[in-house]
This record gives structure tokens, sequence and C-alpha cells, in this order.
């Protein structure tokens, strides 16, 4: 019974055009305890991207950056779903990593269990690891929300270096913090964030991710994130030049 449930949760993501797996809520006890299921999830998702990519034949190595709630994830989930290409957020590939029992998921547990922050080193070690998969090296991916300094920028280019790869284009989603703040306020409660939480989080930002604008320098592309989802998506397919 356990393996029907799975199967028919795995098609149902497939029917919506998913290219990754998002568990779909059922009463049993969950199902990514299941040895098995982990094994179905990863042959549906290879099997999606197979397919989908065969019909795209696109390659695409694109990097999104930006402040937060400028939007990063919805733009990398269309991009990906437009060239059916690996969408890789690192907050994902964490779970993913520890859901199926690798050996840097298990790292990666230890340090979330000890309430500590995953290392930089590990968390380049596990993108290291996705991007090498076949449907990357093939395919090409979106990522989101790696690299977030400059060291793991150099990082991610050498490892891309080592296979006559690299990044085609970077995209730097562009919004004023009035904005950014309204948005931030109606994605959560109105007591889970306020503007000191925002400018917070701006700060970081700007601290350790902006410089990798300065790092990429001419593979740079601004992109204006105010107006409606696609609004801009109409300019990120400008900006990757499709």
């Amino acid at each position: 019974m356990a393996c029907v449930v799975v199967v028919l949760a795995a098609l149902k993501n497939r029917e919506i055009g998913a290219n990754r797996y998002t568990w779909v809520p059922i009463s049993y006890p969950p199902v990514a305890e299941s040895s098995l299921s982990r094994l179905l999830l990863y042959a549906d998702r290879k099997r999606t991207w197979h397919k989908a990519t065969h019909r795209s034949g696109e390659v695409v190595r694109t990097i999104l950056i930006g402040p937060p709630s400028a939007g990063k994830s919805t733009q990398a989930y269309k991009l990906a779903a437009k060239f059916a290409i690996p969408h890789i957020s690192t907050g994902q590939l964490l779970r993913e990593s520890v859901s199926v029992g690798s050996r840097l998921g298990m790292a990666a547990k230890n340090h979330l269990e000890d309430g500590d922050l995953v290392p930089s080193s590990l968390t380049n070690a596990l993108v290291a690891d996705r991007i090498s998969q076949t449907d990357c090296r093939r395919h090409g991916f979106i990522l989101d929300g790696y690299p977030r300094s400059v060291e793991q920028a150099a990082k991610l280019t050498r490892s891309l270096a080592a296979r006559d790869t690299s990044i085609d284009t970077v995209l730097s989603l562009h919004v004023c913090e009035d904005e950014l703040l309204t948005r931030a306020k109606r994605r959560a409660r109105a007591d889970d964030i306020d503007e000191v939480i925002l400018q917070t989080r701006l700060k970081m930002y700007r601290e350790q991710t902006a410089p990798l604008l300065d790092y990429y320098g001419n593979k740079l592309v601004s992109v204006d994130g105010a107006g409606s989802i696609d609004e801009v998506f109409t300019r990120v397919l400008r900006a990757v030049g499709r």
C-alpha cells in the first residue's frame, strides 16, 4: 500500500509540470523514511528531467542573486520550468541530502542538530556534488541562494572549470527597499517580520553577497525586479538572451 501512495504522489507532481519532487501530504507515516520512497523520488526526478530536457535542448547555467524578498526563487522556478533544467536551492539541497542520508547530508545534519550554521565548505561540497550529476552536466542548472560570498563563487568557478564549463549569466534582481518590506510582510505573519529584521537581512546581503556583483563582472546582468511575476520574468528571459 505504501508503494502505491508514493507512486501516486510522484505522478501527481509530474502532472502539474514540476521538475523537482514535492511531498504530497498523506495520512500515513512520512514516506521520506522509506528507502523505497527515496529510490522512487530519485528515479521519478531523473525521468522527468530527462524527458523535458530532451524536448528543450537548451543548456543554461545561470545564477540568480538579489536581496531578501527580491523574488529570486520565484524567477528561478520559472526559468527551470522554461528550460526544463534543475533548480538548485541550497536550502532544498540540504534537506534532500539529509533525507536520503548521504555522507554530506549526515555531516550537515550534525551541524543543524547542534544549532550551528552549516559551514561554507560543506555547502560548497554539496553544490559541487549536485552540479557534477548528469542532468546538470548535460543541460545546465539555475542556482538560487548560492553562491553567497566571493569565496563560494571562487569555489564554484573552480568546480566548473574542472569540467571545462562556466557560468553563462548572473542575474541580479533589483528591488527598492520599501517594496522589499512590503513583499516580506505579505509573505509572513505580521509578528514574523518587521523593518528591523529586514534591515538586518539587507545589511548581511550587502556585506556578504553584494561583492559578487564585482566578482562576476561582464557576466552580470541587472534586472528590474519590480512589477508582476510575469513582467519580471519577461525581463529575466531577455537578460539571458532568450
